[in-house]
């Protein structure tokens, strides 16, 4: 046995122990997926068989009660929103409940699927509810930024919003605007989880469909974890811990940033 093969073997293996199985009856069951809201609660689903060669999945409107417990506002246009990010995985959303049919051959890959539309969905819209900061970091490592852009001279704005796909606009705490050159959307992050970093991950796609000239970057501080640093690093073109700010200047350089008129610092 190859170790591709025995890895794998492995893999599937833990998986069929932590997904769990209820039989309601002989055509409908409850499944238990081993992916996890910002709220720490499994994902869910139900699974009807509706003929011989076709199924029904659907959350029973657990994602989006997700929400409303989390205290997000729940409204028509966030509904819209959520038909957008869901759609890829060919989801709908009927009522409150996401739900998608399938024929027998695609249950395994619906069902995989399923579970990556409603995760992402928390993601995008929870984490910021599961989230804690270091203020006197956080605005430490933003000095250091400002300093940096002054510096070498690039125009920036602070807290921006910048439009995506499917949200109308994302925070973002230094944004240098796309002038014949690539711009750049950048986040300080103190303590990031791996939630903040996943919702991230959906936010970074949505600003870069939106705009192919954009660029997403992170500076965080050494409170990172391991998985956290992962996930940012794969997800942005400039990604750099405290301890990495020295080489931020030459990144913005090798990255094309686009350049403007930044403030001089006092005495310069």
């Amino acid at each position: 046995m190859s170790m591709i093969t025995d890895i794998l073997a492995t893999y599937l293996d833990a998986q069929k122990q932590l997904i769990e199985f209820e039989e309601v009856d002989k055509n409908n069951c409850l499944v238990s997926l081993p992916l996890h809201f910002s709220a720490h609660t499994r994902i869910e689903l139900a699974i009807a068989q509706v003929s011989k060669n076709q199924f029904a999945l659907t959350d029973q409107g657990q994602t989006i009660t997700e929400l409303k417990d989390a205290g997000v506002p729940v409204g028509s246009r966030l509904l819209e929103r959520i038909k957008d990010i869901i759609q890829i995985w060919k989801v709908e959303l009927v009522g409150v409940a996401l739900f998608r049919t399938c024929n027998r051959r695609e249950l395994g890959i619906a069902l995989h699927e399923f579970g990556e539309a409603a995760k992402t969905v928390g993601d995008a819209y929870l984490s910021a509810h599961d989230y804690e900061t270091d203020r006197h970091v956080e605005e430490t490592l933003k000095d250091q930024v400002r300093r940096t852009f002054q510096t070498e001279r690039y125009f920036y704005r602070e807290q921006e919003s910048i439009p995506g796909k499917i949200e109308a606009g994302h925070k973002v705490d230094f944004y240098i605007p796309p002038n014949g050159s690539n711009g750049l959307a950048l986040e300080v992050l103190s303590k990031p989880n791996k939630l903040q970093a996943e919702a991230w991950g959906f936010r970074s796609r949505d600003m870069k469909e939106a705009n192919q000239r954009l660029l997403v970057g992170f500076v965080y501080d050494e409170a990172a974890r391991d998985l956290s640093r992962t996930i940012l690093n794969s997800i942005a073109d400039i990604s750099l811990s405290a301890t990495e700010l020295i080489e931020f200047s030459g990144q913005l350089k090798a990255h094309h940033v686009s350049r403007g008129d930044a403030p001089k610092l006092q005495g310069n």
